[in-house]
């Protein structure tokens, strides 16, 4: 769980829920990892979870967690640059540490310039759930010099009780307002998951002050069919907010602001980690992890803006992702993920393309270097 949201407006559609099977890729070329790897455990040997931000002068920046092992007290969260799309990136830099274990950074610049990094911070004493309030909760840091220096972390205001979470990066609308996906539960990690009044819920929260104060939690639903975690946001151009869902492909948005969101309706798949990056209104990609396919660092694409989404297509060997995906050139994409390989873990990288019609064709990076000389 520690990796691993009532409704105002009811708007009706109809979900074609996309089909998929197991499959090894066994047709698809293979990538060297040799060739993708951008950490190289020099931080720890757990180095997972990252997140990339292109900002404003076209300079790249990646965040990870790094720590003995997938759940640790020790860990750290690492800043590494590129400053030629992704090709080569500048040694890892420790930007953030704690008594608690600091885990799933993400990372976003407003358009005022501020880097927003928000994690979530848990308490991994198992033996204090029952009992202690906010066993988990999520922090901001604030950096207004392109990452050199950060600010203190300031904790958001959250409607859950027992356990704040957070997975993908805050996104910023036309006016201004910022918005960051959370979810979390009422109750203790004793108790069934899975379970009506005990499943995890997504919810929405609002800065209007460039991130330094966040209010206003909205609960996309008080009582989930499934359990509602690792949201993920996408601004598209209209102004609509999509967000996708862990663990069954929890589809919903706002047309709003985020202020109401439509009922959740579910891919019924075995989907972590979503990460929403929109090429146009109805072309979107979304990076993740699915459980029933092996390799499972995948990605699906809609191609009629969320109303229903390819089965997974491959993109990289092994198990891990929690992707990430920016623009790098006019029409090529660096996917950032991290593999695991019995307990040692590393960030990696790929580029892709994608067609009108939703088709991926992945890139290596000696392929995307060639081609950008």
């Amino acid at each position: 769980m520690l990796k691993n949201g009532t409704l105002l407006t009811v708007l009706c559609f109809t979900m074609l829920l996309s089909c998929y099977e197991s499959r090894t890729y066994s047709e698809e070329k293979v990538i060297p990892e040799e060739s993708t790897a951008i950490s190289d455990g020099s931080v720890n040997k757990y180095e997972a979870f990252p997140d990339v931000v292109r900002l404003a002068n076209g300079e790249l920046i990646a965040v990870y967690y790094a720590a003995k092992e997938h759940v640790s007290r020790d860990s750290v969260i690492v800043m590494i640059r590129s400053k030629d799309n992704g090709i080569s990136w500048t040694s890892p830099k420790v930007i953030f540490s704690s008594p608690l274990d600091d885990r799933d950074p993400c990372i976003m610049q407003t358009r005022e310039g501020t880097l927003l990094l928000s994690t979530m911070s848990a308490d991994i004493n198992m033996e204090k759930w029952p009992e202690v309030d906010q066993t988990m909760r999520v922090r901001i840091l604030r950096s207004e010099d392109n990452g050199e220096t950060w600010q203190d972390p300031i904790e958001i205001e959250s409607p859950f009780v027992k356990l704040t979470a957070c997975s993908s990066p805050i996104v910023q609308l036309a006016d201004g307002d910022l918005l960051m996906p959370i979810y979390g539960r009422e109750t203790h990690n004793g108790l069934k998951w899975d379970a009506p009044g005990h499943r995890d819920r997504t919810a929405i929260v609002r800065s209007k002050d460039n991130g330094k104060t966040w209010t206003d939690p909205i609960v996309i639903d008080e009582s989930p069919e499934r359990m509602n975690q690792e949201p993920s946001l996408c601004v598209l151009p209209s102004g609509r907010v999509y967000c996708m869902i862990r663990n069954r492909g929890g589809m919903t948005w706002s047309d709003d602001n985020g202020k109401t969101w439509t009922p959740i309706k579910y891919l019924d798949w075995p989907l972590d980690c979503p990460y929403l990056y929109p090429i146009t209104e109805k072309l979107i990609v979304c990076g993740m992890r699915h459980r029933d396919l092996s390799p499972s660092i995948t990605i699906t694409v809609t191609t009629d803006g969320g109303m229903t989404w390819s089965k997974p297509q491959f993109m990289s060997e092994g198990e891990g992702a929690y992707p990430s995906i920016q623009r790098v050139t006019d029409d090529t994409y660096i996917y950032v993920y991290y593999r695991d390989e019995t307990g040692v873990a590393r960030i990696h990288r790929i580029y892709f393309q994608v067609a009108d019609d939703g088709a991926i064709t992945r890139i290596s990076p000696d392929e995307f270097r060639e081609m950008n000389k």
